[in-house]
């Protein structure tokens, strides 16, 4: 027990210890009330940070605010503001979304699937990591695989979960432009 204590120590001393890098600053910022899991965050501009929850939420935070631009998404698991279409591309669980507000009332107006091509088999474990684009505004993504409990194998018994190909593409990082073509450029991940 001692030895524990003491090795977890020095590296508790060092985190509550170590500087801010010049430049920088630390700031506190609560989350909005309902978004318990934040599982992506970009920057809009300068002045407005973007995220999107585990509860199919994206919200926007400025000026020490934050106000609900989207919702009823499917486990959003990335989310990446590009400022030549003023939207925001979000990686929900089945597809590649497109976010805009066409009217400019600072809500959601557009949801647009960019490309679903990758499938979706409903497994829990498909989830759906990214974007990040490129310099030509090609968005990149990964694709998890799918876990099965109880796969039976040949001999009949079941050895519990199996990470495995249930959907086209599972296991890919794809890419996909601004039209929505889809084009899987490696294969072999798990997540």
């Amino acid at each position: 027990m001692n030895k524990k204590i003491f090795l977890i120590f020095p590296f508790i001393f060092q985190c509550l210890t170590a500087g801010i890098p010049e430049g920088y600053t630390l700031t506190d910022i609560k989350l909005p009330k309902g978004a318990v899991s934040v599982l992506g965050v970009c920057n809009k501009d300068k002045d407005t940070m973007a995220i999107c929850s585990w509860e199919g939420e994206v919200w926007e935070y400025k000026g020490g605010q934050w106000t609900k631009f989207a919702e009823n998404l499917m486990e959003p698991n990335g989310i990446y503001y590009e400022k030549e279409t003023d939207s925001y591309y979000v990686s929900q669980k089945p597809e590649l979304t497109r976010i805009k507000d066409l009217d400019g009332d600072g809500v959601a107006d557009l949801y647009e699937n960019v490309t679903s091509r990758f499938g979706n088999s409903l497994d829990y474990h498909e989830f759906h990591f990214g974007p990040v684009a490129d310099s030509l505004g090609r968005k990149f993504a990964t694709l998890n695989t799918a876990a099965r409990v109880g796969f039976n194998v040949p001999d009949g018994s079941d050895r519990g979960p199996k990470m495995c190909y249930a959907a086209d593409y599972r296991g890919w990082i794809y890419r996909s432009d601004r039209q929505g073509h889809f084009k899987p450029i490696a294969s072999g991940l798990r997540s």
